[in-house]
């Protein structure tokens, strides 16, 4: 019973991530082609030159609350036909309680990645990466964080509160 929904939140949250992966892939290509050494990191947290993180994750980001609030209304229809599922619990409305769920996921990845992008900086410095490995580091944290929210979004639609 658990099982099915399990395998259910799973395989919906793959699609989404590998929607995601296919549009960052696309995003990040045109975004990085061409460009020599990408900063993954400066020594600075107060300079001004972009890196790979302050470019390319809070658009990722924003296609992840996108794909979980999707996530929200494809679980909310297939979820009333999984055994053990409570419906009462996927009738509520996306406004607030969706809309709340969405956000929280997404702003714990952002803090989770912000942090791990602050402290990257404080032991490793300045860092530079080809653009082929920027395009590969930016789709696959915009895939793993869009398989997060997404999957941990359909799992909080089946908790009460």
């Amino acid at each position: 019973m658990a099982q099915d929904i399990v395998g259910s939140v799973n395989r919906l949250a793959t699609q989404d991530a590998a929607t995601s992966v296919v549009i960052n892939l696309a995003t990040n290509y045109f975004a990085y082609r061409g460009a020599g050494l990408v900063p993954l990191t400066v020594d600075s947290i107060s300079s001004g030159d972009p890196t790979l993180f302050s470019r390319s994750i809070p658009g990722a980001l924003f296609l992840c609350a996108v794909l979980g609030t999707i996530g929200w209304f494809k679980f909310r229809r297939r979820g009333r036909s999984l055994p053990g599922a409570d419906v009462a619990l996927l009738e509520r409305p996306y406004f607030f309680a969706g809309l709340r769920i969405v956000a929280f996921y997404t702003l714990f990845v952002f803090g989770l990645l912000v942090t791990l992008g602050v402290l990257l900086q404080a032991f490793a410095g300045s860092l530079s990466v080809p653009a082929s490995a920027a395009i590969a580091i930016a789709t696959a944290i915009a895939g793993a964080s869009a398989w997060f929210i997404t999957a941990a979004t359909m799992r909080a639609q089946l908790r009460a509160g």
